[in-house]
């Protein structure tokens, strides 16, 4: 994320916030009352239409005429009930024949609405705030509802009733509810607006350390390529074709490219038995094919090359890569003598560039984390004896003693609150953690270790039965070495104090791991780690966190 994409974000969740409190008052507090005059002007129909029946059935005419002492009595009664002012009777002629202020009885109306809405059968409803005019020009000292219901008999219009409902009371209780509201909100948006404010500064803090962390990674790359181009050996690098039959030129070194009067240009893209067709009767296409297939480093030394000014003996190292590519390393006896110094001096160089690279990316992740400060490395002496235990051969346990000593590396792109939480992750949280394998996946993938780093620390979290994350690989997909770090992470866990909960003891923790073996993780890796701790008296190693040893390269 760029910091302009960022700034826009933070404009945006700031804004968000302080609309708020103005959507209460500009939005939320007028539908309120809205509502309320709306249900009063239901409520007053309701109670109009329930005295018009009531007072209907009590005549002797058996016709739509209101009884008036019946109405009288019943406005008595529902008046003080309902939060009712007023009651009038009209008659066809507008004329009032019946009011709850007697003073109003013989008055005639003379408005436009009764004659073009009552009359016609319709219901007619105004609302009439404080020490405003009624319809029928009335002062009222509180909001009423003033609805009028049209009295109907076969369609002929009998008269009218006219109810005022007074609203006071609920709009004073809605104005105290939006008040107790607002002032409950206001405090809530501030701390929202200063923890959103918190966690921007922190995630720019975050974003700046591992942009830094990627610009390191880049220079450690760029040492790696420069050590490639002056290496005194030859180094060419190949990728299978023809169905493995051949292989075709990915890379050629400049020591290479001295040593045989050819240049990169005209190696590159074509085929290993094009530039060199000895090699098939010497056997050393055999011997690549081979490593290629089996994966296992072999060394060649009786090739015999013979160029077209040019014949020498070759001594040849050839090495397959996590990529699939292939490696061969030569030298010319003749002139290995001189070049011998020089060649220990730059392997020396790269190991301590890879030594210093490593050291200092595991450095960064438990700095950050300080809470499983030395995790990594007790994971990654416990990955390397259960590769030992386990026969596995010696290149490959380097790898994941490599792999395991970063396996958290992605752990750079998680805000260091939530690293340091002493309390249980939310699952907002708990999903932010989760993505760090495909982080450290990101910052290593463009690396060519001699080994498949990128992937195991990819892969670290990933269960047998698919369960893990974080893309749900199952056992046929996972590299052993990652199901290696993967008991070495989950033991050494458990086995290890947090703030959220004691260390279990290692009983326990094995239990848990015989219980979990061939669904979650592997069997034969999980048996090799249970020998380690009965058999063999495995303790994790004692370490000082304020030392971390360059990492080292056997």
């Amino acid at each position: 994320m760029n910091p302009g994409t960022l700034s826009r974000l933070i404009i945006i969740a700031l804004a968000a916030v302080l609309l708020l409190p103005a959507s209460l008052i500009f939005i939320v507090r007028p539908a309120m009352y809205t509502m309320v005059e709306h249900n009063a002007e239901k409520e007053s129909v309701i109670i109009a239409r329930h005295m018009i029946s009531m007072a209907t059935m009590d005549n002797d005419h058996g016709d739509a005429t209101i009884s008036i002492a019946t109405l009288s009595a019943h406005d008595s009664l529902i008046r003080p009930d309902f939060n009712i002012l007023k009651i009038k009777l009209y008659s066809p002629g507008g004329e009032v024949l019946f009011s709850s202020a007697p003073g109003d009885i013989g008055v005639k109306s003379t408005q436009e609405y009764f004659w073009n809405t009552v009359a016609r059968g319709k219901t007619h409803s105004e609302l009439v705030k404080k020490n405003s005019p009624t319809p029928e020009d009335e002062i009222v000292e509180v909001d009423v509802v003033a609805t009028y219901v049209p009295i109907m008999d076969n369609g002929r219009f009998q008269g009218a009733l006219e109810v005022y409902l007074d609203i006071t009371d609920k709009k004073e209780e809605l104005e105290e509810l939006m008040t107790r509201i607002y002032f409950s909100v206001i405090p809530l948006v501030a701390a929202a607006f200063f923890v959103l404010a918190f966690f921007c500064l922190r995630l720019q803090r975050t974003l700046k350390s591992q942009a830094n962390t990627e610009a390191a990674l880049a220079g450690s790359e760029l040492r790696f390529r420069e050590l490639f181009s002056r290496m005194n050996s030859g180094v060419a690098i190949f990728h299978p074709t023809n169905d493995g039959h051949d292989f075709e030129f990915l890379d050629f070194n400049s020591a290479a490219e001295k040593m045989d009067k050819i240049s990169r240009a005209d190696v590159l893209a074509r085929t290993l038995t094009e530039i060199y067709p000895e090699t098939r009767e010497s056997g050393l296409l055999d011997v690549i094919r081979r490593v290629q297939k089996t994966g296992k480093a072999e060394h060649y030394p009786s090739y015999r090359y013979r160029g077209e000014d040019i014949e020498s003996l070759r001594d040849n190292s050839i090495y397959k890569l996590s990529t699939g590519e292939v490696v061969m390393i030569f030298d010319d006896f003749a002139t290995r003598e001189n070049t011998g110094h020089s060649l220990r001096i730059n392997v020396e160089k790269l190991r301590r560039s890879l030594s210093g690279t490593i050291s200092a990316m595991a450095r960064m992740v438990e700095t950050r984390d300080p809470f499983t400060a030395g995790h990594q490395r007790r994971t990654t002496d416990l990955a390397r004896r259960i590769g030992q235990e386990m026969g596995l051969p010696a290149e490959m346990i380097e790898g994941i003693r490599m792999a395991a000593s970063i396996h958290d590396l992605g752990k750079l792109s998680v805000p260091a609150e939530i690293l340091s939480k002493p309390g249980v992750l939310s699952d907002l949280e708990y999903s932010l953690i989760k993505v760090h394998p495909q982080a450290g996946y990101d910052i290593l993938k463009e690396i060519e270790f001699p080994w498949p780093i990128a992937q195991i620390v990819f892969q670290h979290h990933e269960r047998l039965d698919g369960s893990g994350y974080p893309r749900g690989l199952t056992s046929k997909d996972i590299l052993l070495e990652a199901r290696v770090v993967a008991v070495a992470d989950v033991v050494e866990a458990m086995a290890s104090h947090r703030p959220y909960r004691p260390a279990r003891r290692i009983e326990q923790v094995l239990e848990e791991m015989t219980r979990s073996k061939g669904i979650l993780f592997d069997e034969a890796v999980v048996d090799a780690c249970i020998r380690l701790f009965i058999n063999n008296n495995y303790q994790f190693p004692t370490l000082d966190p304020e030392v971390i040893k360059p990492f080292e390269i056997l």
